[in-house]
């Protein structure tokens, strides 16, 4: 049994053990991961009728990406995506930049392809959040206006 300054090392070295053991264990948490565009601060400009890919990763702490559009004026909006892993428990949000969450889309496992919208927003700034919750999966992103060209579908 360790008595006097033996048990304090011992104490010293168990608390420092645990002090970088712990942390790295826990993995990165919620958005630890996601860089810049994990805030909506740090949201990546989109542009209107655009493909635009990335990834999201709930295990590599990578749960949210933020994109930012520019209305000049008031528009029908429509968001697509289309999920590489349709079983990722997932969601896609658009927000004003004072207002709480105009339309949220819970992805529905299995679909690939999902639409939110049409709804009409005013001129402005628009915030486009894609998130995982749990799982991972590669994306692509189509913010589209009534003025848009629409198209095909991404070559996959």
């Amino acid at each position: 049994m360790l008595k006097g300054e033996g048990m304090g090392l011992f104490r010293t070295l168990l608390f420092g053990y645990f002090a970088v053991v712990m942390p790295l264990g826990c993995g990165p948490g919620f958005d630890g991961a996601s860089g810049q565009d994990g805030l909506r601060g740090g949201s990546v400009e989109a542009g209107v009728d655009q493909y635009i890919d990335d990834r999201v990763s709930a295990a590599e702490g990578d749960n949210s990406d933020w994109r930012v559009v520019e209305l000049e004026q008031s528009s029908k909006v429509t968001v697509e995506i289309w999920w590489d892993n349709p079983e990722i428990d997932g969601s896609l949000l658009i927000r004003g930049r004072q207002a709480a969450s105009i339309r949220t889309l819970e992805h529905k496992d299995g679909r690939r392809h999902e639409t939110l919208g049409p709804f009409d927003l005013p001129e402005g700034k628009w915030y486009v959040r894609v998130q995982a919750d749990s799982g991972s999966s590669g994306y692509t992103l189509r913010i589209l206006t009534g003025e848009s060209s629409g198209g095909g579908l991404p070559d996959f």
